[in-house]
């Protein structure tokens, strides 16, 4: 009897767990985590990283704070508790994540130097009671807020706030600045992944499911088939190891180039990599970098509005917009 009753209650999970979006885990935790978390190089980036920034604050003073935003797993948390610093303060903004997080601390023994906190970094206090989320000011400031769109999860927002609000100055940011690239290609396969054709299906004209087509896609660009229209070219470099340098939320930049293949301009792809310390490994996102961790980024891809069309030796004029937390790319 006991062992029927535990084959129906397994039936019966089975049966509810139909119900769950298979991309997503509970309360919205995305399951790219795990491929995040799998990223050897990029964990091993990281972890050296906070190691020389740590060592490098307790080279001037005794006790070391660190800021993890976007903590997830609470791995870096814990990397910079190991590393030697005395208050670690993770904060993400999905509640299951934050419990999950605090567990993982408990379960190595952390608990004591670092603290979860289960809300947006711009809505973390500091003051020297307990009914604050921070006691002091970080000295340090690491987050791994870089998805396949370098800038999609207000990484610089989160950072100018925290300079302002949750950073003594001076404070040592992990990475340290990026360097962003792009190129122009065609590929219909890949802007099949965003939209319809005109006919399709015997003629069958479903062209309005277009409108569901997004501006920007992500990819494993080796994987399809595609004709580089110009050489890859810099769209932004960014230094955050100084804080007297303002955080630039709204940035353009013009780009002259030439066609280097005649096709159809359908996208730009973008790629970028990360400095994270002085003489530490860099994290990069070129799908032909020697640095490419593993296989959990991809490419981000910006498609144009309209496709045009470019003759090899042609002159293209390119501007790269950034506004907070998007990348915008206009062709004439």
């Amino acid at each position: 009897m006991a062992t029927d009753a535990v084959e129906k209650e397994d039936e019966v999970s089975c049966e509810e767990n139909n119900d769950i979006d298979p991309f997503t885990l509970c309360e919205g935790i995305p399951l790219y985590h795990f491929s995040m978390i799998n990223d050897l190089h990029r964990a091993k980036a990281y972890h050296i990283a906070i190691q020389q920034a740590v060592s490098a604050v307790r080279e001037k003073k005794e006790s070391v704070s660190v800021l993890d935003v976007g903590c997830g797993s609470g791995l870096l948390s814990m990397m910079a508790a190991r590393a030697g610093s005395k208050r670690v303060y993770g904060c993400d903004k999905a509640p299951g994540m934050a419990d999950c997080a605090r567990g993982v601390v408990a379960a190595n023994s952390l608990q004591g130097s670092v603290k979860i906190i289960p809300k947006l970094s711009t809505l973390i206090s500091v003051g020297d009671n307990e009914a604050n989320d921070m006691l002091d000011k970080a000295d340090i400031f690491v987050s791994e807020t870089f998805g396949d769109d370098p800038f999609s999860e207000s990484f610089l927002p989160s950072l100018q706030h925290a300079r302002e609000h949750l950073l003594n100055d001076g404070a040592i940011v992990v990475p340290r600045g990026i360097c962003v690239y792009a190129r122009a290609i065609e590929s219909e396969e890949i802007l099949n992944l965003n939209s319809l054709p005109s006919t399709q299906f015997s003629g069958l004209d479903i062209t309005d499911w277009n409108i569901f087509s997004r501006a920007r896609w992500s990819c494993r660009l080796l994987d399809h088939s595609f004709v580089a229209l110009t050489e890859s070219f810099q769209a932004f470099e960014m230094h955050w190891d100084d804080d007297a340098q303002p955080i630039e939320l709204k940035q353009c930049v013009h780009r002259d180039l030439c066609a280097i293949n005649t096709g159809k301009l359908h996208a730009f792809v973008v790629w970028y990599t990360l400095d994270m310390f002085q003489g530490c490994p860099e994290i990069s996102t070129d799908c032909n970098s020697s640095a490419m961790t593993g296989r959990h980024w991809r490419q981000a891809v910006y498609f144009m509005h309209e496709p045009k069309h470019v003759v090899k030796g042609e002159r293209l004029s390119v501007s790269v917009s950034l506004h907070r937390d998007r990348l915008f790319f206009k062709s004439s």
